[in-house]
């Protein structure tokens, strides 16, 4: 059985769910150039030391998905016909904007004072949850972990920095008064 009665239901149920990641999808493209209009503006420092390691974590994370899937780096960059150097460059291109995505981030937390209480993290575990159908008790038992609770807490506290930062993008700029001359009634 796949729940759905008729054509017109199972019709109804896939518009509702392209609709909604359609939603999604704009939301989290918005969300991005809202970003990318704070980054353009900024002038952000920071040691070079933090792109280098953030790249070499990124690389060991990429062995690791290559690894459970049984492909060495080697087969993988072979494939690619690249060298390990050409990926690690690519690689600290990526870091350097996740390094400055996340500088911005963090200081847009720390000047918005954006908090994720544990009632938000409750909320989204129970979504989550809720969401596994069959496998209700499994995905608690995972969400039931520290660990997984505060990757959600970083999660849920990403994006509702990015959703303040489209609200703040998106307000108008205030005009600046207009220049009027002095008040005749002073002028005596």
């Amino acid at each position: 059985d796949d729940g759905f009665n008729d054509l017109p239901a199972l019709r109804e149920h896939l518009v509702g769910r392209l609709t909604a990641e359609a939603e999604r999808k704009a939301a989290e493209e918005l969300r991005e150039q809202a970003l990318d209009r704070v980054i353009d503006g900024a002038k952000i420092e920071f040691a070079y030391s933090i792109v280098e390691h953030e790249a070499a974590h990124m690389m060991e994370q990429q062995e690791r998905r290559l690894a459970n899937n049984r492909v060495s780096m080697e087969e993988y960059l072979e494939q690619l016909s690249q060298t390990r150097e050409q990926m690690m460059q690519e690689m600290q291109a990526q870091a350097e904007r996740r390094v400055i995505h996340s500088l911005v981030l963090t200081e847009i937390k720390e000047r918005e004072a954006i908090e994720v209480s544990p009632s938000e993290i409750d909320e989204a575990v129970q979504e989550l949850v809720e969401a596994s159908g069959d496998q209700r008790a499994q995905a608690r038992r995972v969400f039931d972990s520290e660990e997984t609770r505060r990757s959600l807490e970083r999660s849920l506290m990403t994006r509702k920095t990015l959703d303040r930062l489209v609200e703040i993008v998106s307000q108008p700029a205030e005009s600046p008064a207009p220049e009027t001359g002095p008040d005749p009634e002073e002028e005596t």
